[in-house]
């Protein structure tokens, strides 16, 4: 019997909270993800998260790599042309940290990736 009991009764103290929410929610698996991560990557929902990283950063091309899912630096070409055609449409200003972005600081960005792995 796994129903919440509001009414502070100890009887509930022993129950298993873990096969409590194993019932109400189901286990994700990295087959959820990787689906996911499909279904997401092209999608509206991608490039309305892109724009809104885009803004946000102000065209800061690490803080969007941190803040859109399933993105890393072998994606920044297809991320940098989605953000361009944002730009070219006028739906976003074209950041100096985007369109002045130095050598260096790219570098630094891959560089920093293959230390962390």
């Amino acid at each position: 019997n796994i129903f919440f009991n509001f009414s502070g009764d100890d009887e509930t103290a022993d129950r298993d909270w873990n096969l409590y929410w194993d019932i109400i929610y189901k286990n994700i698996t990295v087959e959820d993800i990787s689906n996911y991560e499909k279904k997401y990557k092209e999608s509206d929902e991608e490039l309305q998260d892109l724009k809104r990283a885009y803004l946000g950063g102000k065209g800061d091309m690490d803080l969007i790599l941190e803040l859109v899912p399933f993105t890393n630096t072998d994606e920044e070409p297809r991320l940098k042309k989605l953000i361009q055609g944002l730009i070219d449409r006028g739906e976003v200003p074209a950041f100096p940290a985007f369109t002045h972005e130095s050598a260096q600081k790219k570098a630094n960005r891959k560089r920093k990736v293959c230390i962390n792995y």
